[in-house]
């Protein structure tokens, strides 16, 4: 049975590189949809009761700007923010860009704008739905005129009307879904949700490359750094809780326990590459050689349940670094993104404990030092 699913999930991954290769596109909008997906798969997948089936599109739309955040600031090498489709229309980033261009403090976390001007942020997650409603959702599975139904089902139309959706959208404003005629779910085929979460390690750094590559085509620039100015999070925002994290965690550094100095680093504790979760409770203070020998690798068991402990022992501690530095706090949703990267890994996967040493996974306990 388990080869079977190795199997399943190997073919499963070889037509979602045909679909990502595959497909003719004029935006970056199938590689933020599929980055989404995989954000909010592996979401499900760490839950307690385990992957609920499905996502919303309001779901969906959060993602996508949270995505597209970091890349609609001003390049300062063009002066502008960098186009992202072939043709002349109404954009995602656009309007991300325009909302933030009426922000008193432009460079702003996503977080903070959120807090201070709430009604205007939903309208903007309503603009951004109701598109991806419309185009990228109906159409990421099609490749020429064949649909290949892979990932998910949706029961609306291709175009749907707006009447149903901004009714939809409206009762959401006043909490309510009774009488609601749009029935706003991807529903997940079987297995799908943990077969995104398994491949996120090689689909995470594939599809960025072709967005990347996309962005860096449609400018008709060479630009140095363009995959890490798109998609690496802005230093700024991460300096701002480095001492606060450090008195936190005593002065001490969060790996090998030994103080730091004036230098002090601040750690992805899940690593960047393998989930976008910027949310304080993923952060860390570090040894900046720490940081360096741990990079992109997954942390042992015993900084797992050192991570799983300051969770709950520093709770209030944690949101108000958070709150100071306009960063998100939702310690459930990375919990649920720790339990599921570490429920997914293959047993002796190499976990890194400290300078070259490194130990090999034993799935059973990590979830159990996890619980």
């Amino acid at each position: 049975m388990a080869e079977f699913k190795t199997d399943a999930t190997i073919a499963f991954a070889s037509q979602l590189l045909e679909l990502l290769q595959g497909a003719n596109t004029t935006t970056t909008y199938k590689y933020a949809l599929l980055l989404a997906l995989i954000d909010l798969c592996q979401e499900n997948v760490g839950r307690r009761h385990g992957p609920t089936g499905s996502v919303s599109t309001r779901q969906i739309a959060e993602r996508v700007v949270d995505l597209y955040w970091i890349q609609t600031r001003r390049h300062i090498r063009v002066g502008r923010m960098l186009s992202q489709l072939t043709r002349d229309q109404q954009s995602i980033p656009g309007l991300i860009f325009d909302y933030r261009d009426r922000l008193l403090d432009q460079a702003t976390t996503l977080h903070r704008s959120r807090l201070l001007d709430p009604e205007r942020f939903e309208d903007l997650l309503d603009d951004v739905e109701w598109i991806l409603i419309r185009y990228p959702i109906p159409l990421l599975q099609r490749l020429g005129r064949t649909d290949l139904s892979l990932i998910y089902e949706v029961r609306w139309r291709e175009q749907p009307p707006r009447g149903p959706v901004a009714r939809y959208q409206r009762g959401l404003r006043g909490g309510r879904q009774d009488g609601n005629d749009f029935d706003n779910l991807l529903r997940f085929f079987p297995d799908t949700e943990r077969r995104l979460a398994t491949l996120t390690g090689l689909l995470r750094p594939l599809i960025r490359r072709e967005w990347t590559r996309f962005v860096a085509r449609c400018n008709g620039d060479e630009l140095e750094d363009l995959e890490q100015f798109l998609f690496e999070p802005m230093r700024g925002d991460l300096s701002a809780c480095r001492h606060d994290l450090a008195d936190l965690q005593s002065g001490a550094c969060f790996y090998c326990g030994d103080a730091m100095s004036s230098r002090v680093d601040v750690d992805h504790f899940l690593p960047w590459v393998r989930c976008a979760d910027d949310g304080l409770h993923n952060l860390v203070a570090a040894h900046p050689v720490c940081n360096s020998q741990k990079s992109d690798h997954l942390a042992a068991e015993a900084h797992v349940a050192t991570w799983r402990t300051r969770l709950d022992a520093s709770a209030e501690d944690l949101r108000e670094v958070a709150l100071k530095a306009g960063l998100p706090f939702d310690s459930e949703r990375s919990l649920r993104l720790v339990r599921s990267v570490y429920s997914v890994l293959p047993p002796r996967s190499p976990l890194w404990l400290k300078s070259d040493k490194f130990e090999l996974a034993e799935p059973r306990r990590l979830i159990a030092a996890l619980s």
